[in-house]
């Protein structure tokens, strides 16, 4: 046995803890609790982060956030519109613009009144032409 440095126990480090076994067990039940409050800590956090924000945002995702026409921001509405073409971007500021293109398809009772309704908007006034460059983003 020369050479073979003897065995180390806990109480060897801890020496307040020798020859008291419930304060052992006391030590190592806090310290299991410890780390499982720690954990279940982290998780939570990691769920908080995540599972709060939607994954992957598109353009159609930010156009539709910008002008306040996402399903999310509308819970109440028994329905929502989807757009067939966004155009997500940025001013020469850096002021982000969103164009969203709608089109109306069947269900029940479609148009410009009942989409203004499912909305909360206000009544158009005159249109304007679109520009160039965006109606060539929007394919038409």
């Amino acid at each position: 046995m020369d050479g073979i440095p003897p065995e180390r126990t806990v109480t060897d480090s801890w020496p307040v803890l020798h020859g008291r076994p419930v304060l052992r067990r006391t030590v190592a039940v806090g310290l299991v609790l410890f780390v499982a409050v720690l954990a279940a800590l982290a998780v939570r956090g990691v769920n908080a982060l995540t599972l709060g924000t939607p994954g992957r945002l598109t353009d159609r995702d930010r156009a539709e956030r910008l002008a306040g026409l996402h399903p999310a921001q509308h819970p109440g509405a028994d329905r929502s519109y989807t757009p067939v073409g966004a155009v997500y971007t940025h001013t020469s500021d850096g002021a982000p613009v969103a164009y969203l293109h709608y089109r109306l398809a069947g269900g029940k009772d479609p148009g410009l009144g009942d989409f203004l309704h499912t909305y909360d908007l206000p009544a158009p006034g005159p249109a304007a032409p679109l520009p160039p460059d965006l109606t060539a983003a929007l394919g038409g």
